[in-house]
């Protein structure tokens, strides 16, 4: 019969019970970790793995359940973060705060480097070579305000373009003059 889960928490309590209420009354914390008796390792064929000692217990808990630990971000990983190179400053402002979110820790003056490093050249970014800001709360300010310019000069050409659009469709079409072999009147001198 294989072994579930369920089944192994079972036993493995039942067989801990035991020891932690006779220990907890003698140690000062309340609890000590003993195993009474060897335990079986949750793997395909359980009668061939015995944990011996909670060492061995403690070294296989780990490894079964360390890659569903989520790894805390550092504030060395906002500097990885770039601005792709047809990505707005709209959509890299908000991926940046999404991962500056994930990063506590991080002061105000970390994240305005790292979001200024990440930025490709243009208009946003030389104005923040003139005049650097060391607080990220200023700068989200005067980046919400090159957004708003961007979006407002992608309107204005929007709405040029459907103008012209329009302007073209109704402007009556020229025909060509075509002389029938005759003088023209208004050539002559």
């Amino acid at each position: 019969m294989p072994i579930t889960r369920a089944s192994y928490s079972a036993s493995l309590l039942e067989a801990l019970k035991p020891n932690l209420m006779a220990n907890s009354r003698s140690s000062p914390c309340g609890v000590v970790m003993t195993m009474p008796a060897p335990l079986p390792c949750v793997v395909k064929e359980p009668s061939t793995c015995v944990i011996g000692s909670f060492q061995e217990f403690h070294s296989l808990f780990l490894h079964q359940f360390a890659s569903s630990r989520k790894v805390r971000k550092t504030e060395l990983s906002l500097f990885a973060i770039r601005q792709g190179e047809d990505e707005p400053l709209k959509e890299y402002l908000q991926r940046f705060n999404t991962a500056a979110l994930e990063v506590p820790a991080a002061t105000q003056g970390v994240k305005a480097n790292a979001f200024s490093q990440g930025l490709l050249d243009g208009d946003f970014f030389e104005s923040l070579a003139k005049k650097s800001i060391s607080k990220f709360d200023a700068l989200l300010a005067r980046a919400t305000k090159c957004i708003n310019m961007e979006e407002a000069q992608v309107a204005k050409k929007d709405n040029r373009g459907e103008k012209h659009k329009e302007v073209r469709e109704e402007a009556p079409s020229r025909k060509p003059v075509v002389t029938s072999g005759r003088e023209n009147p208004l050539s002559r001198g």
